[in-house]
C-alpha cells in the first residue's frame, strides 16, 4: 500500500534509546503539535559483559552518554566529556565533570590543557581513529575500556517510505556511525526529505543522498533541534502561503 504524504512536517529521530525518547520530548515542546515526531533508532546499545573498574588515580574520558550510563558511580573522580549533556549526566553520576563543549578535537585540546594523570576512555566498540591517534601523539597515557557495541537496526518500511518520498520529512543524524547505517537504507536513491546532521562528520556518509542537507550550527542536541525548528517554520510558511 502506498504511503500518503503527511499534511504536517515529520521529524524522524534516529538516535538510540533512551536518548531518542528524551530528544522527542524536547522536540514536541519546542515544535508543538503541528509537527509529527517519530522515533526510529538506527542502532541499539548492546552492553558488553564486563565489570568496569578504575585505577585509583585515573581520570575518565567520556565521549558518549551511553558510556556514562554503563560506568560505575564517579565518587568525585574527574571526567572529561565531549559535550555538555554528557557532562551533565556524568555530574549526576557523581563525577567532577568538565565539558569540551564540542567534538573530538575540542576534547583533545581540553585533555592537553587540563588532564593531570593517567586516563581511561570508557567507550563503544566503534571509535574515531584520529581521536586515539591524537591522544597517543600528545604522549597521554590512555587505557581503553570498551563498554558497549552499537548494533544496527532495520527501519520500519513506512519510515523508509517517508524518508525517500516525502519532502516534508526531516531526518536527524546524531553520529557518523548512525549515518553509515542510514546510508544503507537510502543507497541508490535520492531521498526527497531533508537531512539535519549534528556535525559535518555525521553528514559526510550521506553526501548526495538527500534533497537538502543542513548541519547544525553547534554540535549538540540543542543546535540540531534549532536547525530542525528553522526548517519546520519554513515548511509551515510554504503551506500557509
Amino acid at each position: 500500500m502506498q504511503t500518503m504524504p503527511s499534511a504536517r512536517p515529520t521529524v524522524i529521530i534516529t538516535r538510540p534509546e533512551p536518548d531518542a525518547a528524551q530528544f522527542a520530548e524536547r522536540a514536541r515542546v519546542t515544535l508543538g503539535a503541528a509537527v509529527e515526531i517519530v522515533c526510529a533508532p538506527l542502532v541499539e546499545i548492546d552492553p558488553l559483559s564486563q565489570v568496569i573498574e578504575f585505577i585509583h588515580d585515573e581520570q575518565v574520558i567520556f565521549t558518549s552518554r551511553n558510556a556514562v550510563r554503563l560506568a560505575p558511580h564517579g565518587v568525585g573522580r574527574t571526567a572529561f566529556c565531549v559535550g555538555q549533556r554528557t557532562a551533565d549526566l556524568a555530574l549526576d553520576a557523581g563525577y567532577r565533570a568538565v565539558s569540551a563543549d564540542g567534538d573530538a578535537s575540542d576534547l583533545i585540546n581540553l585533555l592537553k590543557a587540563q588532564s593531570s594523570g593517567p586516563l581511561v576512555h570508557v567507550r563503544g566498540e566503534q571509535t574515531t581513529l584520529s581521536f586515539s591517534n591524537a591522544l597517543a601523539a600528545l604522549g597521554l597515557v590512555v587505557r581503553d575500556i570498551v563498554a558497549y557495541r552499537q548494533v544496527a537496526k532495520e527501519l520500519p518500511v513506512d519510515v523508509v517510505s517517508k524518508i525517500l518520498r516525502e519532502q516534508r520529512t526531516i531526518v536527524t543524524a546524531f553520529s557518523a556511525n548512525a549515518a553509515e547505517v542510514l546510508s544503507k537504507h537510502v543507497a541508490g536513491n535520492k531521498a526527497a526529505s531533508t537531512l539535519v546532521a549534528i556535525s559535518s562528520s555525521a553528514a559526510a556518509p550521506l553526501t548526495g543522498c538527500f534533497a537538502k542537507t543542513v548541519v547544525a550550527s553547534t554540535m549538540d542536541a540543542a543546535g540540531l533541534l534549532a536547525a530542525v525548528q528553522v526548517i519546520c517554520d519554513d515548511l509551515s510558511k510554504q503551506t500557509s502561503g
